[in-house]
């Protein structure tokens, strides 16, 4: 189960979860200013298992925030620097809940989000295995530039999600349709 987590005992938990996972992997914890949906995974015992951010990418104020990369840089975005585009970050599945059908939550407050806000495109960050299991269940993910090292353990790619196309996926396939039915 996915909610948008706005309760200050939720921000806590959320930010808990993130943290421990940037510690765990030497990553910064980057934080969000603006226009920003903060989503958790829940599992059925109502434990905080999964995190997904999504911010609103300003052009003019690209150095406000710290990207993993210069998206504003990117001429597929320069392209599209009009349109409604959200970067997804601190998106984190944590390992005992991995594999085990977690992922339609995630998408499930995406598509939420971008009925919320109207969004044309989602920017971001993923990992190789990340990016290979969206493209394979049928999402159109399309890769910005070449894979690069955030650390020694993680190799990442910048990516451009076609949100509409996305929610039309959901809304059609078997897998999704109930679920968004009930988004709607």
């Amino acid at each position: 189960m996915f909610r948008e987590i706005r309760k200050q005992e939720e921000i806590i938990a959320y930010n808990e979860l993130w943290g421990d996972f940037c510690e765990e992997n030497e990553l910064p914890f980057l934080e969000r200013n603006g226009d920003l949906s903060r989503y958790g995974i829940y599992s059925e015992e109502e434990r905080l298992i999964g995190t997904v951010e999504c911010s609103r990418y300003d052009f003019k104020n690209h150095d406000m925030n710290k990207y993993f990369y210069p998206y504003h840089e990117n001429k597929f975005i320069k392209h599209i620097q009009n349109e409604k585009i959200y970067e997804i970050s601190k998106l984190l599945i944590s390992r005992d809940s991995r594999g085990q059908g977690n992922f339609k939550q995630i998408m499930l407050g995406l598509y939420e989000h971008a009925i919320q806000n109207d969004a044309d495109w989602y920017i971001g960050t993923i990992n190789k295995r990340l990016y290979m299991f969206v493209r394979s269940v049928g999402f159109k993910i399309l890769p910005l530039d070449d894979y690069f090292a955030i650390n020694d353990q993680i190799s990442a790619i910048p990516i451009l999600f076609d949100v509409k196309f996305g929610m039309y996926l959901m809304e059609n396939a078997m897998e999704y349709k109930e679920l968004v039915n009930g988004i709607k």
